[in-house]
């Protein structure tokens, strides 16, 4: 961003930095590609932009910015590169490794793993998680008896007896003399 053009506001960080430019590496979020990750080649009017991904399978085609899902990430290439280029420069720069290592692409990945479990495998993995779960909820009932033994042992090594009342003085006592 020209520091320039923003004036007064120049030393303010901009809170949206995921725009539309060439070479921006984009998650397909909608169509026959979903769950593909695409590069924007060109840029086609303010709705649409030619996309292409020779390494992930997406072959070269317009599509729509709402369908897109933009990463951080940004692959540095020329206008309308063709494929043979557009594959090198993706292959040095690392954007689909750098990806792969991202919290966002692990989510996808564990929610396709879970999706493509069959009935018997969700029967197996709902077992495990019941048997952790009763391994949990024994292991912390253990350890509250034994915090509770030693805050009863604790109290009964400090245990300190009360101090006898004093008696009450003796106008209290002529007081309830003269009730009687």
């Amino acid at each position: 961003i020209n520091a320039e053009y923003m004036g007064p506001f120049s030393n303010v960080m901009p809170t949206f930095r995921r725009f539309v430019e060439i070479g921006r590496v984009a998650l397909i979020g909608y169509g026959p590609d979903v769950g593909k990750l695409a590069v924007i080649v060109e840029i086609v009017d303010q709705n649409r932009a030619l996309v292409d991904n020779p390494l992930g399978g997406v072959h070269r085609h317009v599509i729509n910015f709402k369908w897109l899902r933009f990463t951080d990430f940004v692959v540095p290439i020329a206008h309308g590169c063709r494929a043979k280029a557009l594959k090198a420069a993706i292959v040095s720069s690392g954007a689909l490794d750098k990806f792969a290592s991202t919290c966002w692409a692990k989510k996808l990945e564990a929610r396709n793993t879970k999706a493509a479990l069959s009935d018997f495998a969700r029967f197996r993995a709902m077992i495990c998680h019941k048997q952790n779960e009763y391994k949990k909820k024994v292991t912390l009932a253990k350890l509250k008896s034994t915090t509770a033994r030693k805050t009863a042992v604790a109290k009964v090594a400090n245990y300190k007896p009360k101090a006898a009342p004093a008696k009450a003085p003796a106008k209290a006592s002529a007081k309830a003399a003269k009730k009687k």
